[in-house]
């Protein structure tokens, strides 16, 4: 043994085959995230000269304002951005649709069907206290607005020289953005109406199945299998989101923990 004798070494040398393209799991998740993506480009790219268009619209009507000076972020700067975020491709129509079937159980407070079901009576009272929320908080937002465009007109009269009024003019700014951010959220829930998700659910649910069936089948594996695995993994997940939904751990930032 101490001269060799009776050793011996084995290798283990792994060989290449095309079949492997469709035969292993990492080559089907490559294969099918190349199907989402291209699905992607195809229903939007087509419409990026839209989202182009607003953007040179956005810039035109708030561009110079925008960048009058460094001093400080400007009304006009805030507008810009505003304006810019609201160009989404996602709202065309396909996007829409697209939204509406993908769209994940809502906000629930004390009942866990209003996840996914929300009657015409239940959406009619959440929306008009959705409105008198969105009324108070649009006026503060008027008045915080009034105040930070009395306070950059003055630090431009100053030709944004004096630091003290470039500070003030950036805190009445930053107080509007605050309000305005609330106002904006507080319109959101102006829009409430009455859905039935389950549906929807549903039909994501098989699409995926067969969508990622398709590798199970390719591998030569039993689809029987497959189906009880991600039906149960599509039950999991739709109740993390159940969960994650709900008001008070939501508040909290604990839902997606749990």
């Amino acid at each position: 043994m101490a001269n060799g004798e009776g050793s011996e070494v084995v290798s283990d040398v792994s060989k290449w085959e095309w079949s492997e393209l469709w035969k292993k799991e990492d080559w089907w998740a490559i294969w099918l995230g190349f199907i989402i993506l291209f699905a992607g480009v195809f229903i939007y790219f087509p419409h990026s000269g839209d989202m182009k268009a607003k953007i040179e619209a956005a810039n035109a009507k708030y561009g110079v304002d925008a960048e009058r000076t460094d001093a400080f972020k400007t009304i006009a700067w805030y507008k810009l951005s505003d304006a810019k975020k609201k160009a989404k491709a996602k709202d065309i129509a396909a996007g829409k649709w697209l939204k509406k079937f993908t769209s994940k159980p809502h906000k629930w407070s004390k009942n866990p069907l209003q996840a996914f079901v929300l009657g015409k009576d239940a959406a009619a009272a959440k929306k008009e206290k959705g409105v008198a929320k969105y009324e108070k908080a649009k006026a503060k937002e008027e008045e915080t607005l009034a105040e930070a465009e009395d306070a950059e007109t003055w630090a431009e009269d100053s030709g944004f020289g004096d630091e003290d009024l470039n500070s003030d003019a950036k805190a009445a700014i930053l107080t509007w953005r605050d309000a305005h951010l609330k106002a904006s959220k507080a319109k959101g829930k102006t829009k409430a109406k009455a859905y039935n998700q389950i549906p929807y659910l549903i039909g994501l649910g098989v699409f995926f199945a067969i969508f990622f069936g398709i590798g199970t089948v390719a591998m030569g594996r039993p689809i029987g299998p497959f189906l009880k695995g991600f039906a149960f993994v599509f039950a999991v997940t739709l109740l993390a989101w159940l969960f994650a939904n709900q008001a008070t751990m939501k508040f909290y930032g604990i839902g997606y923990a749990a």
